[in-house]
């Protein structure tokens, strides 16, 4: 005899907590069951039977869909399911592409998942690109020829190559959305426009890879006599090497200052989860004397003229061509290239340097081993790197009189 499912309970669903394997929990033997991934999302699924074979259906998000909700919408959706066809969907004949994604955008891009660049960036190419080209358009009619030809190709035309592979992304999410929507889609027709645009360049950012260039770098920024707050910016960027935004957009909240690390929370990385940045001493003491100039509260690096928004990245970009800097050498973001490139010459481990650069783990459930495995390496590595750098700028002589912005610029420019 076979054992009886309990029903779930909300008590037990809000307890699971994520593993290194997906972990599915049925609520009782209705075919509704919780499936929680490594990277902590919660999905709901209904397991059903259609033609001799088992399938399953996502329902929604959890907690956004409460148990009760969810129990509901498997009851409506489990006899559709099983003869294969939902009586009360839209026709997709009738439905347009608009129509369809503006039920996507409603339910997907908020402040709750994706950070406000990222909804404005999205919002941007959707709304000044794909709708005017097949918004109108009825999903029944669209087909990988019709997004080619009425996208894709025009914008290739212009030479917005990174923007025709977004717009391509976006419209194949829209499209796969609507295959677990009332809409009923059967297909996506942008799979088979993989490799039909040219790929967008690769953009590298500009950054010092030579140590004795770095260390006259370093000895620069030591000696600003610009911005205190941006002199702190450029010291402290050096050493965590995260992304300009993630360092610029810091809030003191974030410090965890027994343990000596800076945990940036999901909401602000790119790749949507929490990321933890090992302070060595020499961050450690230029924050406390941050923290003494800006106060205890709000961002590190506060905007000049609107107190509540950060700092610009372009102040950063024009305090190093100020020193001499050109953008051809080195950018703001280009500390990350000079972390990466050092840090793998003095023989870490290149998983260990993407995991403290905060790059995508394409494997979930190794991604989720990485993120406890690596942590203590990649203390030790970023106690090693910043003494490093106090090394290269104790190499370089501090010059009795600094060369003026204009007389280092005309000095490169000799070279």
């Amino acid at each position: 005899m076979a054992k009886k499912i309990p029903p779930l309970t909300d008590s037990q669903l809000r307890g699971l907590t994520a593993g290194l394997r997906v972990i599915r929990k049925f609520d009782g033997a209705n075919g509704l069951f919780l499936e929680v991934l490594p990277n902590g999302s919660k999905f709901w699924r209904v397991r059903y039977l259609f033609e001799g074979r088992r399938r399953d259906k996502t329902l929604g998000r959890y907690p956004q869909m409460s148990l009760k909700e969810a129990r509901a919408r498997a009851a409506d959706w489990l006899p559709v399911l099983m003869i294969g066809k939902n009586p009360t969907a839209k026709d997709p004949a009738a439905m347009t592409f608009g129509e369809l994604a503006g039920q996507w955008r409603e339910r997907f891009m908020t402040p709750a998942s994706l950070a406000p660049a990222t909804i404005k960036r999205k919002s941007f190419i959707l709304d000044k690109h794909i709708l005017p080209a097949i918004g109108h358009l009825a999903l029944s009619q669209i087909a990988a020829p019709v997004i080619l030809e009425r996208l894709l190709r025009p914008l290739e035309a212009r030479g917005l190559l990174e923007t025709a592979t977004r717009a391509r992304e976006m419209t194949g999410t829209v499209f796969r959305y609507g295959m677990t929507s009332e809409a009923q889609l059967e297909k996506d027709p942008t799979y088979g426009l993989q490799g039909a645009l040219r790929p967008p360049a690769t953009k590298h950012y500009a950054g010092i890879t030579d140590p004795r260039r770095l260390g006259e770098l370093l000895r620069a920024i030591e000696d600003y006599h610009g911005s205190l707050s941006v002199k702190f910016a450029l010291q402290l960027l050096p050493l965590v090497f995260t992304r300009p935004g993630e360092l610029l957009r810091a809030d003191w909240r974030e410090i965890d200052w027994p343990k000596q690390q800076w945990v940036i929370p999901a909401g602000r990385m790119k790749m949507r989860r929490d990321h933890v940045v090992p302070l060595a001493r020499q961050s450690l003491a230029l924050l406390e004397e941050l923290r003494a100039f800006t106060g205890p509260d709000g961002f590190w690096f506060k905007n000049m003229r609107h107190v509540d928004r950060p700092m610009s990245e372009n102040t950063l970009n024009a305090a190093l061509r100020a020193m001499g800097f050109g953008p051809d050498e080195v950018v703001s973001h280009g500390f990350r290239t000079t972390a990466s490139t050092l840090l793998n010459e003095m023989g870490y481990r290149p998983d260990l340097i993407e995991r403290q650069l905060a790059h995508s783990e394409k494997n979930a459930v190794r991604g989720a081993y990485n993120r406890a495995e690596y942590l203590e390496e990649r203390r030790s590595m970023m106690l090693v790197w910043a003494d490093y750098l106090d090394k290269l700028k104790a190499e370089v002589a501090r010059p009795a009189t600094r060369p003026s912005p204009l007389e280092q610029r005309k000095k490169r420019t000799v070279r």
